[in-house]
């Protein structure tokens, strides 16, 4: 089975035999350099032309200007040659400015044929006459004196070009310039060998030019094999006549000499006799062993200020100065002079190389090969290929391709940063080409040798293949069965593993039970996905079915894919007993999911394994966010924080546990417990849990499981409930009382208005009747508390608004004593201008805010401010205490104050009847927040309050807003207004006094009054007799009630009209009589007025008609 697998380090190749391989190819290579043949030679300049293009010079010599005889100049004057007068001109304008040095880059090697004296020769070979010039001064007939003057007359060094043996020698005698030169050094020299070029001859100036002019340069270049100008020769040796062969300069060294005004120039040679520096003055010029200076270029094409030759002869003013500096007259138009290739630049006229070697010279910028560098270089041949040697012969083919870049890119960096800092060419050529020499034999000999290893390995594979008890497989790409083990064929139904290739040629052929699961695997494969324990069920060649486990993966050479590999396990056992598991747990996991409580389960180790929808439900937490979950993860949705819950102390046995829980009990294994739940929506959930361990069957603990009861709704019901009956009891209790009491207070303030009516202003009995008068009536607002609390003495009928009430209030003297009593807290009122009307008791809502009020107040011990504010707002969210509020519009009642606010724990009781925190000896009963939250409940309104201790209270009641109109006040009616005719009224009560104050107010009305002390006497006198109207008690006892009294009347007289008086409020009853055809409901105590109106309003009624206006008068 051929895979590509990693090689194992015990099986690379000797280490000795890849030490001699790269040792050979050192050597190879270091002799290579030591011949130095012409590929090598060619190879390395491109490495120096490399290098040279990203360091080139940094910025120009101010020392040097070239005047160029550009385009522009040839268009303005003419083409070249121009006539030797002019350029005689354009040389004394530059002689003009003072330059210390002139270096000509032009050749004069020819008579100038413009001249006056040569046309004039001209005239006469072709004429044969003569004209007279004798007007014409001598100066002016013959141009090349003119310039020879101009050149004698300035620092003018001229240009010539030697010539060698393979070139023709001119026959012309030049003017020898030759310099001074004094070699320096040990070595004995003998004539034949010393050093720089020996020309043949020259190409020279006309003598009278080369005579006038102060030195003279040649102009010749070195080119190298590839035919690229790299370098210029600084000296030469030439014959010079009788003088013997001498030393001559280039055009640059000759400038650079005139402009230093040196006499001789030194030669600083090697101990082998060849040159290795030109010294002038403190500079030292490297050069190579033929005096040839390697030429630093500029990136840009202009190195030096240039000047155009135009400008000078038409007198134009340029910013270029002239003075003091050295000056290259030559040209750079397109066919004149000589362009050369450079390393840096494609074509390069030859003034702009001179001025390029003049720069370097000035400004110390060499590029320096020194005699030494040969054998550094060298060195680094032996290093680099001794180093590469070892490592690449002990390290992998990764670790060797690393060292091959790390040296590339080391060598070439150090060669860069030598010739950046001194301009010192160190060639890293040689040296790489020798790692990458070792990098390539090294590396072959050594997978030569691994592949050998390899071959001997693949039998030990081939037989552990063979003999694996796994079924193991190879598939080709296209599909194809390539090879298969004895183990899997027997898994299949086969004898070997040539009869399963043979009935099984391709995967297509493998018969899968679920034909996806093919798909699925092929997908993988594709995706270059290993697969892992893929269970599916296939077809064994004898028909039946079985599961297998299956492991593939890719197997690539170089990338490439090459095979799949399959490894296939027969789990059909496995699968039988883990079918059989898992349907019992399957089982037990559907019971717990439809559990109805909310149900989890964990392990020992504390993750979850069930967590049922009940659960969901209660928590938010879908079973696939919890599942497998630990570290006390399943708290958070109950407490927000990882703690211990029952079903920890189930398995932990940790007491500590139980102080989260405000109930807990134990019974063996199980654990009962009920918490508050801060987490669980909508927060501060009450939760009853039962826990307790799982065991198997051996006794031992497997797991715990706990399920878990939302009991927030019945603890609020039990607590509403226990309240319910608390009130009920109480409002009976209150009832009773309040009824009896009303009945003695209705004649005590019912004869003492009967006396203040017999009493004339100004007698002192009157001031007595007065007194008692005001204290029933103060007494009657106590039994309306009482009544309002137990629930019978709200009478929801009038329309008014809270403005009026808070008017009333705040200009009541019971606040006027408020402000008196609270000197330090002030009183403000925040009413919108809009506030929307309600319907109910005025009454009874003014007793709420003369509660609130003096609550807020005496909450605030020193300074502080109590606010009270009404405001129209649209209910549709619950209000804190309510789990719902129809929605609607509202008008807001609120009593805001800045005292000690409210604890947390009297939060819950402050509406509890007869409780208060109130000290003895200060005002309030304990009926005061219970007598409002009765009249907000009654109002069909919601209360809610928010305080904080230390910060004050806000109590905020909310009462449902009306579109009806307010009733018009009737005003102060006097007694003629309501006094009767003599009209026969019955009055049924079962209360004397009740009856004899009726009577007595009736008869002071001018009514016959006739009265009867229950319903069945009532009913006997009626039946005999008749009556204009029925004054009706409710409530009689012994006997019927006033329902069943006015019923059987109605049965005698079917019209006969009634009005109801009773202790209590409109009950069902009231309301039932109301409905039978009473005209009216009357509060007792009432009063003189109050009856009076209410018997005539019912007399005046049309018989048979409905009662108009309000159904419920009270005694004010």
């Amino acid at each position: 089975m051929k895979r590509l697998r990693p090689i194992p380090k015990n099986i690379w190749p000797d280490h000795k035999r890849l030490l001699c391989y790269g040792l050979i190819v050192t050597a190879l290579f270091s002799l290579l350099y030591l011949l130095d043949p012409p590929f090598l030679r060619f190879l390395e300049l491109r490495f120096y032309d490399a290098v040279l293009r990203e360091n080139p010079v940094d910025k120009p010599s101010a020392d040097i200007v070239i005047v160029d005889i550009d385009e522009r100049s040839l268009q303005e004057f003419g083409q070249w040659p121009w006539p030797r007068h002019r350029v005689a001109r354009l040389f004394r304008e530059i002689n003009a400015q003072g330059p210390s040095a002139v270096g000509v880059d032009l050749l004069f090697a020819e008579p100038d044929r413009t001249s006056l004296a040569s046309v004039l020769q001209d005239i006469k070979a072709t004429y044969g006459a003569f004209p007279r010039m004798d007007h014409v001064q001598p100066a002016v007939m013959d141009n090349d004196t003119l310039l020879a003057e101009t050149l004698h007359s300035g620092p003018f060094v001229l240009a010539r070009k030697f010539l060698f043996q393979n070139e023709a020698v001119s026959s012309r005698e030049c003017v020898s310039h030759p310099i001074s030169v004094a070699l320096l050094g040990d070595a004995d020299i003998q004539p034949e060998n010393r050093p720089f070029y020996k020309a043949s001859g020259a190409v020279c100036n006309l003598p009278i030019f080369d005579a006038a002019a102060s030195s003279v340069g040649f102009i010749n270049a070195s080119f190298d094999i590839d035919g690229l100008m790299r370098r210029i020769p600084l000296m030469m040796r030439c014959e010079s006549g009788s003088s013997g062969e001498e030393y001559f300069p280039s055009l640059v060294l000759a400038a650079i000499v005139k402009h230093m005004k040196l006499r001789q120039v030194f030669v600083k040679l090697t101990s082998t006799g060849t040159p290795c520096e030109i010294l002038l003055g403190d500079r030292a010029i490297p050069v190579d062993g033929r005096g040839n200076m390697l030429i630093h270029f500029r990136e840009q094409e202009k190195v030096c200020p240039h000047v155009s030759a135009s400008d000078l002869l038409s007198g134009r003013p340029t910013d270029i100065s002239l003075k003091g500096k050295i000056v290259f007259v030559g040209t750079s138009a397109t066919g004149l002079g000589e362009r050369t290739i450079t390393p840096v630049h494609s074509y390069l006229p030859g003034v702009e190389i001179h001025a390029t070697a003049a720069q370097n010279i000035l400004q110390s910028c060499f590029i320096k090969s020194p005699p030494w560098i040969s054998g550094l270089e060298f060195f680094v041949i032996l290093l680099a290929g001794v180093l590469s040697t070892v490592l690449f012969a002990k390290t992998s083919a990764r670790g060797s391709l690393l060292f091959a870049f790390a040296a590339l890119i080391g060598l070439s960096a150090l060669s860069c940063f030598a010739f950046r800092i001194d301009g010192i060419v160190v060639s890293p050529l040689v040296p790489l080409l020798t790692v990458a020499a070792n990098f390539s034999l090294l590396n072959l000999s050594k997978f030569w040798q691994a592949e050998r290893s390899l071959r001997r390995s693949e039998n030990r594979y081939r037989s552990i293949f063979n003999n694996a008890l796994e079924g193991i497989c190879q598939i080709a790409p296209d599909g194809r069965m390539v090879a298969a083990n004895p183990a899997l064929a027997q898994m299949m139904g086969f004898q070997t593993p040539g009869d399963f290739l043979a009935a099984v040629p391709d995967v297509s052929s493998i018969r899968l039970v679920h034909p996806d699961d093919g798909r699925k695997i092929l997908e993988s494969l594709l995706k270059d996905v290993e697969i892992r324990g893929f269970e599916t069920e296939v077809y064994t060649g004898k028909g039946t079915k079985i599961w297998v486990s299956i492991n593939a993966g890719t197997a690539k050479n170089s990338g490439e894919l090459t095979c799949y590999d399959a490894s296939i396990e027969d789990i059909t056992e496995r699968r039988r007993w883990e079918e059989t598991l898992r349907e019992s747990r399957q089982r037990l996991l559907d019971i717990i999911e439809f559990l109805p409580d909310a149900t989890l389960v964990v392990d020992r180790s504390g993750r979850v394994i069930a967590w049922n929808r009940a659960m969901e439900f209660m928590t938010g937490i879908g079973k696939e966010d919890m599942l497998g979950k630990g570290d006390r993860e399943y708290s958070l949705p109950f407490y927000g924080d990882r703690r211990p819950i029952l079903i920890d102390l189930a398995l932990s046995q940790d007491e500590e546990i139980a102080v989260h829980y405000t109930a807990i009990q134990r019974k063996g294994d199980i654990i009962f417990g009920e918490a508050y739940a801060p987490n669980l929506p909508p927060g501060d959930v009450h939760i009853s849990a039962t826990a307790s361990v799982l065991r198997d069957s051996q006794g031992c603990v497997i797991a715990a499981i706990e399920c878990i009861r939302n009991n927030t709704e019945r603890t609020r019901m039990e607590e509403r409930l226990r309240r319910a009956e608390k009130m009920e009891f109480l409002g009976t209790m209150a009832g009773g009382v309040a009824h009896d009491l009303n009945n003695v207070l209705g004649v005590l303030v019912g004869y003492a208005e009967m006396m203040m009516l017999e009493i004339p202003e100004g007698n002192p009995l009157r001031r007595y009747a007065v007194n008692i008068h005001q204290s029933g009536v103060r007494g009657a607002a106590m039994i309306q508390d009482l009544l309002t609390l137990a629930r019978r003495g709200v009478s929801v009928s009038e329309v008014f608004n809270l403005r009026d009430l808070a008017s009333v209030y705040f200009n009541s003297p019971d606040f006027a004593g408020l402000r008196q009593d609270h000197p330090q807290v002030s009183f403000r009122t925040d009413i919108s201008s809009d506030l929307m009307n309600v319907k109910g008791s005025p009454t009874h809502l003014s007793k709420a805010l003369m509660n609130l009020v003096p609550n807020a107040a005496e909450a605030i011990s020193g300074q502080g401010e109590v606010v009270v504010k009404m405001e129209n707002c649209y209910l549709e969210t619950p209000v804190k205490g309510y789990s719902e509020v129809k929605e609607g519009d509202y008008v807001a009642l609120s009593v805001s104050d800045t005292g000690q606010g409210i604890a947390p724990g009297d939060l819950e009781r402050i509406f509890e009847p007869f409780y208060t925190k109130k000290a003895m000896g200060k005002s309030g009963t304990g009926l005061g927040l219970a007598i409002v939250w009765s009249t907000v409940e009654d109002h069909g309104g919601y209360i809610e309050v928010t305080s904080q201790e230390g910060l004050g209270s806000v109590f905020s009641l909310y009462f449902p807003a009306t579109r009806e109109g307010l009733a018009q006040n009737r005003g102060q009616m006097s007694l003629n207004q309501y006094m009767g005719s003599g009209e026969t009224l019955l009055v049924v009560d079962d209360n004397e006094g009740q009856r004899h104050l009726a009577a007595s107010i009736l008869a002071k009305l001018r009514y016959n009054v006739v009265t009867a002390s229950g319903g069945e006497e009532a009913i006997s006198y009626l039946t005999s007799q008749k009556a204009d109207l029925l004054l009706l008690d409710m409530i009689m006892d012994p006997g019927i009630d006033g329902l069943e009294t006015y019923r059987r009347i109605l049965e005698i007289h079917p019209h006969q009209k009634a009005l109801i008086l009773s202790g209590y409020s409109e009950t069902e009853k009231v309301k039932k009589v109301l409905e039978l055809g009473a005209g009216g409901f009357l509060r007792k105590p009432y009063s003189l007025e109050g009856l009076g109106l209410a018997i005539k309003e019912e007399l005046s009624r049309p018989t048979g008609s409905a009662a108009v206006g309000p159904t419920a008068r009270s005694a004010e």
